[in-house]
């Protein structure tokens, strides 16, 4: 009996363990179709969750293989515990020590308050002096080749101007002029740095939207452009500890929300309304797709067994969702010169009769003890979100105008001015948040050993981003490292990364 408990614990804790990690992965998944704020914060702390309790419930499963011996046939004899062995008690001590280590080590290092620089996406229309760019496309010397790796062209990342680093970052090693160019390859977490000096030249290059790190990445459309957004940089000197914000989620800093929390989505608000035809194109085909999901939903609940009183509602909200398909499909007709000949001005009074639209939102909560349905309704605005409920069409299109307006911004044209209000102050909260950072102590965990008493120097951090549109490990950051010795000498052919968590 012993040791068939004994084998009911080992099976259940490898059937956690399995549980686990594909709860994890299914989240995982579920971050690369670009989530909302909501959805991506749950998944993040899901993610963690897993994570930590992968790693206790496969060290309970360990320790039950080694722990639960017990006698084979029918003595009941109380188990031993096997003696751990030399080679199994040296690892877990190293393991151990490792960890150590390597908390002390970066502890020591964030006390240490070494002077580094924020690297932040810029959007004011000033004249700010920028010292290179996230996205887009490299400048080069003709003489440069396009870096590979594996046969595969690496993908461009970032530029950064050497020459507007401070004296004191990086211990005071490293190169004072010209740039630094970073690529990365498709799939793996491979990186080229080169530095590079002189005239250069606009260079063409494989985009970035194929690669595993590019982000938002959905499966229901192709990204708006093969390339990521080239967004112009602002370098930022700093000594002493970071600020909370470099530390933080983007809008969990004291004073620093995330400002599309609090907003109010309203079509009839110009800041929401589309930016040229092919906007105007995706906003009406998305609504269209969710009248007419809600209405084949309908249809699916008055096929159950419901109270009297619910039917009644049911037959209401039929009513009123056919009442909107046909103005919503009257708004539609008018609109459509506009679809071929965009004039923003023009679609104003459309965008204010869509926002009038009514539909019924409602929750299946569960069977009563007699089987019949428990419904919850809400009677709400097209634009409006009812408890309990997601509203696809909403999410997909605030998506698509936060994507449409970074790239109609980088590519140097100018953003209708409520738009511009808008999307400006969004990114320039999340710019604080998300920049890149370097010569400093990386907030998440990492093992490569850096700073003062150790061979490396952290040339560069970058944190996961919807503003230039990518994504490291499970929304952390990647860090490149290098030699402080290569780095005296200008080498930067030895650069390794690795993720934070």
């Amino acid at each position: 009996m012993q040791h068939l408990r004994n084998s009911a614990v080992i099976g259940f804790k490898v059937s956690c363990v399995i549980l686990i990690m594909c709860g994890g992965i299914l989240v995982d998944i579920s971050l690369k179709v670009a989530p909302t704020d909501w959805h991506r914060a749950a998944a993040e702390w899901l993610k963690l969750s897993f994570r930590y309790a992968a790693i206790a419930a496969t060290v309970c499963g360990v320790l039950v293989l080694l722990l639960n011996v017990t006698q084979r046939g029918k003595s009941t004899k109380r188990a031993t515990a096997a003696p751990l062995g030399p080679d199994l008690r040296a690892t877990l001590l190293q393991m151990v020590i490792k960890e150590t280590e390597t908390r002390d080590r970066q502890d020591a290092a964030r006390s240490d308050g070494q002077p580094c620089v924020f690297l932040r996406p810029d959007f004011s229309t000033g004249s700010v002096k920028h010292s290179g760019w996230f996205g887009g496309a490299p400048r080069l010397p003709q003489s440069v080749e396009w870096p590979s790796y594996q046969g595969e062209p690496l993908r461009f990342v970032c530029q950064i101007s050497l020459s507007d680093l401070p004296q004191n970052i990086w211990s005071g090693c490293g190169p004072r002029h010209g740039w630094m160019v970073v690529f990365m390859a498709k799939q793996e977490m491979h990186p080229v740095v080169l530095h590079v000096d002189g005239p250069l030249e606009d260079r063409a290059g494989p985009g970035q939207s194929d690669t595993e790190w590019f982000y938002p990445r959905t499966y229901s459309e192709k990204p708006l452009k093969d390339h990521l957004p080239k967004l112009p940089i602002q370098m930022i000197g700093h000594t002493g500890v970071l600020p909370d914000y470099c530390l933080k989620r983007t809008g969990h800093a004291a004073g620093l929300p995330d400002p599309r929390t609090a907003e109010f989505f309203d079509l009839s608000d110009p800041q929401f309304h589309p930016l040229d035809r092919g906007m105007l194109r995706f906003l009406l085909q998305s609504i269209a797709v969710d009248l007419s999901s809600r209405a084949r939903a309908l249809d699916g609940f008055m096929a159950k067994k419901l109270r009297p009183s619910d039917q009644a509602l049911l037959k209401a909200a039929q009513d009123t969702i056919a009442g909107t398909q046909a103005q919503f499909d009257e708004i539609r007709t008018s609109l459509a010169p506009y679809e071929a000949r965009f004039d923003g001005a023009a679609i104003r009074s459309f965008m204010a009769q869509l926002a009038t639209l009514r539909v019924s939102a409602f929750n299946y909560l569960k069977n009563d003890e007699d089987g019949t349905a428990v419904i919850e309704f809400h009677d709400v605005g097209l634009c409006d979100v009812a408890p309990g409920t997601y509203v696809h069409w909403r999410h997909d299109y605030l998506n698509r105008l936060y994507r449409q307006g970074l790239h109609t911004f980088a590519d140097g044209h100018a953003l209708p001015q409520p738009q511009r209000d808008r999307l400006t102050e969004i990114w320039s909260i999340e710019a604080m948040y998300e920049g890149g950072m370097m010569g400093h102590a990386p907030a998440g965990h990492v093992y490569t050993p850096y700073g003062p008493g150790t061979a490396n120097e952290v040339l560069l951090e970058l944190k996961s981003s919807e503003l230039p549109g990518w994504i490291w490990g499970d929304l952390y950051s990647v860090v490149f490292f290098i030699d402080r010795n290569a780095l005296k000498a200008g080498d930067f052919t030895a650069v390794t990364v690795e993720i934070t968590n």
